[in-house]
């Protein structure tokens, strides 16, 4: 029934589903996934109540749960022009994030989520330094993600994301995160 509907109706019933439903929608069939992919910029997204980048030891104390994706784990290629630019290697290395201190040492991204009502932590250890196309692999992925996510609070203390490293992955893509309230301090430069 629903494959006879026009593209437009069945987006308009997609953005009645919450993030959860439309992942439970993904996995009936292909068709509707492929769907869903192909227009997820316009539905729910995944909801975090904050994001925060810091130091891994700043945030030991909490349970938590550490990501250290490795680029094994992708089954995707980059596209062409991203290969083109990657193949030869880098002439210099790139770092995911800009600091006024000069340090990328054990550098997390710290994401809380309120399930079931207990808060949860995950802590995304992301290379810091580019140096491979498998680096550009694993921040692509997550980022790509990040960006198709909303956050209540975004508290960017001591880093923020190479911008730079966005264009270059992103183009002039309009990335950007969704959050209800932002601060970015203690960065001078």
């Amino acid at each position: 029934m629903l494959y006879s509907l026009p593209t437009e109706t069945k987006i308009d019933i997609f953005k009645f589903l919450s993030y959860a439903d439309l992942c439970s929608i993904k996995r009936t069939n292909k068709y509707l996934r492929d769907f869903i992919y192909e227009f997820e910029g316009d539905l729910a997204l995944e909801e975090f109540y904050e994001i925060s980048i810091d130091y891994f030891h700043r945030i030991e104390e909490y349970s938590h749960k550490l990501i250290k994706p490795k680029a094994e784990n992708f089954n995707f290629s980059l596209n062409e022009q991203l290969e083109k630019k990657w193949e030869n290697g880098l002439e210099e290395p790139i770092p995911l994030y800009l600091s006024n201190l000069n340090s990328n040492k054990n550098v997390v991204i710290w994401l809380f989520k309120d399930y079931e009502g207990q808060r949860l932590y995950l802590d995304l250890q992301l290379p810091t330094i580019i140096k491979s196309k498998e680096d550009i692999k694993i921040v692509y992925y997550f980022l790509n993600k990040l960006f198709n996510c909303s956050f209540e609070y975004g508290d960017f203390n001591e880093f923020i994301f190479n911008p730079k490293l966005i264009k270059l992955l992103f183009g002039n893509s309009k990335r950007f995160f969704y959050s209800k309230m932002f601060s970015v301090y203690g960065l001078l430069w």
